[in-house]
């Protein structure tokens, strides 16, 4: 071998050693940033290492981290690589799913999800997904009854969580980084602060972002606020006394919700709720109507997925022990950004729940069986992206709010009109009185998907709902010790905004007392349901429906013709044939007695027996039922 060889064998070997060395680093960087979710970080890191040398864990962590900053185009290509490496985790082929379902690519998404269970098996999450991927009309709503655009902010890369507060919002958002402004190395732009912005109602414009006054805007990331009267509530990365994040075991910074009270114009007195902990994450926090529960997400032990969604009361004593909401609501996923509405209603955005893609918003109904199935709230509410942060309130005859959504690439505010306004309201009033009943409560079934909202009816009797176009709704009133009384219809081929008005009777019920079923009447000598009978004892049905917590007895009575064992008999078979009327209809029988009074309780008393008119001897043949227990 020359000195010429010898020399550019050297020369190479050195050269090797050194690419070697420098992926090396490369990687150790980039692991160090992704465990510190420095993900934008991460990527230069990664893109750095592969662009040298094919190293698996660099492909699998440089997806997940586009993944992580909602990059789904480049996340999409990174997964590729990643889904080829023979045993890489089943994981990644799920996630790989989802992030073609953000791109809209539902057909690739369900082979995806396909092939996810080849590996693990059975799985109904992975199933759900199929699903939707096979269907993804099932998600999409009339665009018709929308408008919706983006909210252009001066100055914010990106914002998302619009919450009201003083004819305007308090917002969350982030800026590029340079000069005083800290550089987040997770996404590249700042740390995330709160903002108030304004609507001028005459331009339709939004003033310039304005910071927070006060000490609620720290070093680090500190957003999503609702305000309730002077205290705001809102989510701050956790932090020492020296101003330096604080991470748990496993060496993550996590978030708590703090509250701040308005001191001349400026947030201050901030202090943490009890509930918080540095071992792991609360945030997103907001309010029942009452002020009495907040709604908030954690990643806390013992919950079902990512991050749930749980509720904490306040008492005199200050916030109680958090509550996870359930499995009807939580998944395997996320389950985050609450929000409380009228009624009992909650909004939430999951992505382990099926829909678009990414994160959809969801709502659904307390009662006293519980949480309500989620329903999806469809596009354009939603798309494939991530949609969250969902807020609405009343304008005249529209409902207007906003979403946040990373459907142009970035967290963004969006508005929205809803054009086609339903609803319907009435007053509550007792039966046979012309008085408003106040405390009562009214009810809205929506008999299409079996949601069923309430609200306590006021001093004047009125009530109120908000509804949807092409449901079958169902109305109702009721307050122990009253019969509720149901009046059915729907909202099916609307085309333009209604408000039904339906005035709502409740009857008071009185244990024992024997109430006459009119036009129950019967031939001379059967016990036969006559058509008339039958259209009355219909409505006994619907009564019957509408209060199943009733037991009530079917009394039936003869006139004074015939002997007395045979009218026993009679009056016996004639109460049975009502019952046998109702559990057709599927009453349950153990709800329905029945009993033959025979000639014993005359109502037309005329002596002797033949001198009663006919009238007379058919208001004698009668079915009465009387609540007994």
């Amino acid at each position: 071998m020359s000195m010429r060889n010898q020399y550019y064998l050297t020369i190479f070997g050195s050269a090797a050693l050194l690419l070697t060395s420098c992926v090396g680093q490369q990687l150790k960087k980039g692991n160090k940033n992704f465990d510190a979710e420095a993900y934008a970080d991460a990527i230069e890191n990664y893109e750095k290492v592969l662009s040298k040398k094919s190293i698996d864990q660099a492909k699998i962590r440089l997806a997940e981290s586009y993944r992580l900053i909602n990059k789904t185009a480049a996340a999409e290509r990174a997964y590729e690589a990643v889904v080829a490496i023979p045993d890489a985790d089943p994981i990644h082929t799920f996630n790989y799913g989802r992030v073609l379902m953000q791109n809209g690519k539902y057909p690739e998404a369900a082979k995806a999800f396909q092939d996810y269970k080849t590996k693990v098996g059975e799985s109904s999450i992975a199933d759900a997904y199929i699903d939707a991927c096979k269907n993804p009309d099932q998600f999409k709503g009339d665009v018709n009854e929308y408008k919706i655009s983006q909210i252009e902010l001066n100055g914010l890369n990106a914002a998302y969580g619009a919450s009201p507060y003083n004819y305007g919002y308090i917002i969350t958002g982030e800026v590029s980084p340079g000069g005083d402004v800290t550089r987040n190395p997770g996404t590249g732009n700042s740390f995330l602060d709160l903002y108030y912005v304004k609507k001028d109602k005459q331009t339709g414009k939004y003033s310039d972002p304005a910071p927070l006054k006060g000490d609620v805007n720290s070093e680090y990331h500190d957003g999503f606020g609702i305000v309730a009267g002077k205290t705001l509530y809102f989510t701050r990365t956790n932090f020492d006394a020296k101003k330096k994040i604080k991470t748990n075991a496993d060496k993550t910074a996590n978030l708590k919700i703090l509250k701040a009270e308005l001191v001349n114009d400026e947030w201050t007195n901030v202090e943490e709720l009890p509930f918080n902990s540095d071992d792991f994450s609360n945030g997103h926090p907001t309010l029942s109507t009452d002020g009495t529960i907040m709604y908030f997400t954690s990643n806390r032990p013992g919950g079902y997925g990512e991050t749930d969604l749980y509720s904490a009361k306040l008492s005199g004593s200050g916030w109680g022990d958090p509550v996870n909401l359930g499995s009807v609501i939580n998944t395997i996923g996320k389950e985050a950004f609450p929000l409380a509405s009228m009624g009992d209603t909650l909004y939430f955005s999951s992505d382990g729940h099926p829909g678009l893609g990414g994160m959809d918003i969801f709502m659904t109904i307390k009662s006293s069986a519980g949480w309500s199935a989620p329903i999806n709230m469809k596009s354009p509410i939603n798309s494939s992206k991530d949609d969250f942060a969902y807020n609405f309130y009343r304008e005249g005859d529209e409902i207007k709010g906003n979403i946040s959504s990373t459907r142009s690439s970035s967290d963004q505010l969006y508005e929205f009109a809803y054009k086609l306004l339903i609803e319907v309201e009435g007053v509550v009033k007792v039966k046979g009185s012309n008085e408003p009943f106040a405390g009562a409560k009214a009810y809205l079934l929506n008999k299409s998907n079996g949601m069923l909202d309430s609200t306590l009816v006021g001093a004047n009797g009125y009530y109120h709902f908000d509804l949807k176009k092409g449901y079958d709704y169902q109305v109702y009133a009721s307050n122990e010790g009253f019969f509720a009384n149901s009046v059915d219809f729907t909202s099916n081929g609307l085309v333009a905004s209604k408000k039904f008005v339906i005035d709502l009777e409740v009857d008071k019920v009185e244990v024992g007392k024997g109430i006459v079923i009119n036009n129950i009447l019967y031939d001379y000598n059967k016990w036969d349901i006559r058509t008339d009978a039958a259209i009355e004892l219909d409505k006994m049905v619907k009564l019957l429906r509408d209060n199943p917590n009733y037991t009530v007895e079917f009394g039936s009575h003869t006139d004074c013709r015939g002997a007395d064992d045979y009218n026993q008999k009679l009056s016996e078979n004639r109460a049975k044939s009502v019952v046998k009327y109702c559990t057709n209809r599927d009453i349950n029988p153990k709800r329905l007695k029945f009993k033959g009074y025979g000639e014993t309780e005359l109502k037309a008393k005329c002596e002797p027996c033949e001198s009663c008119t006919e009238e007379q001897h058919q208001l004698n043949r009668r079915t009465e039922f009387k609540v007994v227990q």
